[in-house]
């Protein structure tokens, strides 16, 4: 019962939507329903009587409107957006532990648990980088774990600087500042790649035109003098 390429690629742009993590969104499904192509189909809970991605109770399912009716993954994953959207989970202000609070408990603001002894934090936990549920899915997804936790990096300094400058005919400068670990070494970073940036454009210039002279090349703002 693998997932579809159409199914993955559902899981992931509500992940996006969502603006978590498709692992944590995958790990979700996992625990709930197994999280493989007939999870939308899967009978569970007490007295067996929710169903789907997320176990849909037969009050959710009255209030996103399920079909009663075999789906696909693409098929249900519009309803377990309306869910999230209809009980309070807010994208960019909620996460993992939220996302499950709001199918565990009902919504993101309280924790609970369930008769199986299941708690909602707890379990939140197992669905971020690093956890089990996790784990399982990003191997469902296709998704490499260095590839899930690598992001692009922005300067603070100037948003505009990316963890990667090119600058045409010129080799790429790459600052790699995803492990730094403190405010410190992040402001020593953002010098040095400003530092970097000046001085391939400087070389450039001589390049285009080698009568050129930099005398002083310096910017005020981040104190960086070259010449």
């Amino acid at each position: 019962m693998t997932l579809s390429q159409g199914d993955i690629s559902a899981v992931k742009n509500l992940a996006s939507r969502l603006k978590v993590d498709p692992g944590t969104l995958g790990g979700l499904f996992e625990l709930e329903s197994g999280f493989n192509s007939d999870s939308p189909n899967r009978w569970g809970g007490q007295g067996g009587n929710y169903v789907g991605l997320i176990q849909f109770s037969p009050e959710a399912r009255k209030e996103v409107g399920l079909p009663n009716r075999k789906m696909s993954i693409q098929e249900q994953i519009p309803y377990v957006e309306k869910y999230f959207g209809q009980r309070g989970f807010t994208p960019g202000k909620h996460g993992p532990t939220e996302l499950y609070r709001t199918v565990l408990v009902g919504n993101p603001y309280q924790k609970g648990t369930d008769s199986w002894g299941t708690n909602s934090d707890s379990a939140a936990k197992r669905m971020m980088p690093g956890g089990d549920l996790y784990q399982k899915a990003i191997e469902k997804l296709g998704i490499n774990k260095s590839d899930s936790t690598n992001t692009t990096v922005q300067s603070a300094a100037n948003p505009s600087l990316n963890s990667t400058n090119t600058i045409p005919g010129m080799p790429a400068i790459e600052i790699n500042i995803g492990n730094l670990k403190n405010k410190k070494q992040k402001e020593n970073s953002d010098r040095a790649s400003f530092a970097q940036l000046f001085v391939a454009q400087a070389l450039q210039r001589i390049l285009q035109n080698p009568e050129t002279q930099i005398d002083n090349y310096y910017d005020d703002s981040n104190g960086i003098n070259i010449g």
